[in-house]
């Protein structure tokens, strides 16, 4: 490598040029990231450690390819880099998380790592976390309003966007660790939106209609029942034959208003469009009445369900299978 030579280096907009203002050695048996003070010098040789000043080169990234050449040679560098660049390029989808990384070398091993995951990344360069970063993941699925930041930081333009776009930053030096930060709060947003997904549908149960505990007949009916299993949180409620009797609009545990009352419980509930004597009578048997929409999500959402819940779903299906076979199309 020669002063008098060109610069070619990689940047994020691909091979630049520059000038080489001077070729800067450490002095002997010293550490180049320690010592202050070198040896300006004409040349270097294979395997020397060297400081290159230039002009304009606050774009380089780190770990990217850079060439020397004459005049004459300068395209052919420049196309030798611009190659490279090209090989160090990550294969990225239209949607994701942004992965940052302090080198080309970082973000190879990042990239790797979640290749092998299948995580959607929408871009991965090198570079602190900026603002323009935080805008490009803010409109994605709630999981992948994300940036992994590998042994790079955040600038201070980032950091206040971040936290006014509720944006997750996740930064570590050890790219196992940043990577199961990630998985982790993936995972708990994910079951989250399940849990909630369970709340707005109607939940199997089984329940008797308690002796003595009519508080209104009609219009609503609101009766006393004892949950004998799975979860009631509301929906429609059909006999043992699978024939409709109404919608249970209310819970109320000891006077309270509650979601849902589990295996156990003793609860007031309050039917619409059913009358007690006509309907349904004090003792007998009622299930939750599963629609065939519901059925499908249950089946999605069944690792939440409690044992009960999947026993009570079993026999519901067996009284509306013997009603009408087509009923979950």
């Amino acid at each position: 490598m020669k002063k008098k030579n060109n610069l070619v280096y990689g940047t994020a907009d691909g091979a630049k040029t520059t000038e080489i203002r001077a070729l800067l050695e450490p002095r002997p048996l010293q550490e180049i990231r320690l010592d202050k003070q070198y040896e300006e010098v004409d040349e270097v040789h294979p395997a020397s450690g060297v400081k290159i000043s230039g002009k304009d080169l606050e774009d380089v990234i780190s770990g990217a390819p850079i060439r020397t050449a004459s005049d004459e040679e300068l395209e052919k560098a420049r196309k030798e880099v611009e190659e490279e660049l090209e090989l160090g390029q990550f294969e990225t989808q239209n949607q994701g998380i942004v992965v940052k990384a302090d080198s080309l070398g970082s973000l190879e091993a990042v990239m790797r790592e979640v290749k092998d995951l299948d995580i959607n990344v929408q871009k991965a360069e090198v570079g602190p976390v900026k603002k323009s970063n935080i805008a490009e993941v803010q409109n994605e699925n709630p999981e992948e309003r994300a940036i992994i930041a590998f042994n790079t930081g955040t600038t201070e333009q980032g950091k206040k966007a971040a936290r006014d776009r509720d944006i997750k930053i996740f930064q570590s030096e050890v790219v196992y660790e940043i990577i199961e930060d990630y998985q982790t709060w993936k995972e708990q947003l994910q079951r989250k939106k399940r849990q909630k997904a369970l709340k707005a549908v109607s939940r199997p149960a089984k329940i008797e209609v308690l002796h003595d505990h009519v508080f209104r007949s009609s219009d609503p009916a609101v009766v006393g029942v004892k949950i004998l299993d799975g979860v009631l949180n509301g929906g429609g409620v059909m006999n043992e034959e699978g024939v409709s009797i109404g919608n249970v609009k209310s819970i109320q545990e000891q006077n309270e208003k509650v979601e849902k009352a589990e295996k156990g419980s003793q609860v007031a509930v309050s039917i619409s469009n059913a009358t007690v004597g006509r309907d349904f009578e004090e003792g007998d048997v009622l299930y939750v009445n599963i629609s065939g929409k519901e059925y499908k999500q249950l089946k999605e959402l069944s690792d939440l369900l409690t044992a009960g819940e999947k026993n009570i779903l079993d026999e519901i299906v067996d009284i509306k299978d013997s009603k009408d076979p087509h009923w979950k199309l």
